[in-house]
């Protein structure tokens, strides 16, 4: 079973955007294997020393959370707030902000789980594609994810806890995958890893197979697309 999907930021500097996420929207931060590890409630994300993708992406991840107008409050006059906060079609509140390395954060209360208590409670990464459709079989044929296409431009797909989101864009300039620099991280529960290794290894690029590291057992594949997915074992 997959338990979460952290996104994963190549930046500039390491320590001014850990510093950002830490000052600005509250995470808590620590090094962890070369990775700054930062976690607000029960969301996570990774950062990593590199350069920043560029992409014309509308959004880079996607937070849901409780208190958005409060969460507003607290944080507008320290970020460029691209839209927002302002309802959307489906009734959902929305803000859109840009992070230190000019990530695109959209940070969202939906109408089931409205409160007045700031919480962050689900994060969804956002990988800009250039063919959606291409990317909803390889996700659905190789990882077991469920959903389909909403158009040719987004999609949103389901496995076990965890939710992709992924839009088409024009411009993308990335590299290759290459080990070590993970786009998402997935945690699979319990001892299950090799499990999940053994059904994919043969229907995709491996990058690096599994192996014991100081912070857990992972492997690394290459999507469709060229973005490196990690895996490891809670």
């Amino acid at each position: 079973m997959f338990s979460s999907a952290i996104p994963v930021y190549k930046v500039r500097d390491l320590s001014r955007a850990t510093q950002w996420y830490r000052d600005v929207l509250g995470f808590e931060d620590h090094i962890e294997g070369g990775f700054t590890h930062l976690r607000r409630d029960r969301v996570e994300v990774l950062l990593q020393e590199g350069q920043p993708k560029q992409s014309n992406n509308p959004w880079d991840t996607y937070v849901r959370l409780t208190g958005i107008d409060t969460f507003y409050d607290q944080i507008r006059d320290r970020v460029r707030v691209r839209r927002g906060p302002e309802y959307t079609v489906l009734g959902d509140r929305e803000v859109e902000v840009d992070d230190e390395n000019g990530f695109v954060l959209t940070f969202g209360e939906w109408n089931r789980q409205r409160g007045g208590r700031v919480a962050m409670y689900d994060i969804h990464p956002v990988l800009a594609v250039e063919d959606v459709c291409e990317t909803v079989s390889w996700y659905q044929n190789i990882l077991g994810f469920k959903g389909e296409p909403r158009g040719d431009d987004f999609a949103m797909l389901q496995r076990d806890t965890i939710t992709l989101f992924f839009q088409n864009a024009d411009l993308i300039q990335k590299e290759r995958g290459r080990p070590f620099e993970w786009d998402v991280f997935f945690r699979v529960e319990g001892e299950q890893l090799d499990s999940v290794f053994n059904s994919v290894k043969d229907q995709t690029v491996v990058l690096r197979d599994p192996e014991d590291t100081d912070t857990g057992r992972v492997f690394e594949i290459e999507d469709c697309n060229g973005y490196v997915l990690g895996f490891g074992e809670e």
